[in-house]
């Protein structure tokens, strides 16, 4: 399992859907680079994709009876399902979490790119986060991130942008942490890396004017 393929599955772990004889994933306007990315790689794999406009975004539909079964065989598929049960039922796969720590970072690059961003609390710290229906999800991606050294939380909630099925989000613990999650993981898109570096490099400054530390 590479690394790029690994942030596939992350991505497609986040924002991928499955249908009959193909694989979907589906990116906002502002994602170009990251679709760029991944058509290029599985073109490795002899699949070009087609592209769907839709209002607001634009699926990447990879056409392929043997890819679907391969991603099948090595239980990288999501469950299938119109009323979100793909969602509700993703999980890291076994081949993810059996692998070092490098693969680990790269899924959790795609997933966090699919379904997070970086944002700042009522304090104006940085927060990198995630978002998920699926809880099994939400628990494994706290624990991968403790194991590559990012303390998290994960909070429930309930939001009508995901039906009657309650959100679980996680997020970093500390301005660290972010920092941490940045130099070890960090996002695939050039926007959303510069948002979060950007975010510390602010809150760090602010910390040594508080501090009255004087640079020569």
């Amino acid at each position: 399992l590479t690394e790029e393929f690994a942030e596939f599955l992350g991505y497609y772990t986040g924002d991928g859907f499955r249908g009959r004889r193909k694989i979907s994933v589906i990116f906002d306007y502002e994602s170009e680079d990251v679709a760029a990315k991944f058509a290029e790689l599985l073109s490795g794999y002899g699949m070009v994709p087609t592209r769907e406009e839709r209002p607001g975004c634009f699926v990447l539909n990879f056409f392929s009876r043997r890819f679907e079964r391969w991603m099948k065989l090595n239980g990288f598929l999501k469950p299938r399902g119109n009323r979100g049960e793909g969602a509700a039922g993703a999980k890291i796969p076994e081949a993810v979490l059996r692998s070092n720590s490098r693969v680990l970072a790269s899924f959790l690059r795609g997933l966090f790119e699919a379904d997070g961003g970086v944002s700042q609390n009522r304090l104006g710290t940085p927060v990198t986060s995630c978002s998920t229906v699926s809880p099994e999800l939400a628990k494994q991606v706290q624990v991968c991130l403790e194991a590559l050294g990012v303390r998290s939380t994960v909070d429930k909630k309930r939001s009508g942008t995901f039906g009657y099925r309650p959100v679980f989000c996680i997020r970093t613990f500390t301005v660290a942490d972010s920092e941490l999650y940045s130099e070890k993981i960090g996002f695939l898109s050039v926007r959303k890396q510069k948002n979060l570096v950007k975010m510390c490099e602010v809150i760090n400054r602010e910390s040594v004017r508080g501090l009255g530390v004087r640079h020569t």
